[in-house]
């Protein structure tokens, strides 16, 4: 797969795609706009540093589940381009 959605603490912060190097994130929350187009070796090192951006920005302690940031592959990102 080229492209995933990436979520943490329940809700969608961007997007991962495949490009030549590794993967490059794109935010589509402006919590997260600090790693926005960056580019990740591995696409495990991406979450990893979702989570941890995730979890600095969290208030209180929450349950493990929800710290996880993990890829979403429904709906496919390849059906969301609007058609004619």
């Amino acid at each position: 797969m080229d492209r995933f959605v990436v979520e943490a603490d329940k809700r969608v912060v961007g997007i991962a795609m495949r490009v030549p190097g590794g993967f490059r994130f794109f935010c589509s929350d402006p919590d997260f706009r600090s790693l926005d187009r960056k580019l990740f070796r591995r696409a495990k090192g991406l979450v990893s540093r979702v989570v941890e951006f995730a979890r600095a920005l969290r208030v209180g302690p929450t349950p493990r589940a929800e710290r996880v940031a993990r890829p979403v592959f429904w709906p496919p990102v390849d059906n969301c381009r609007s058609r004619p």
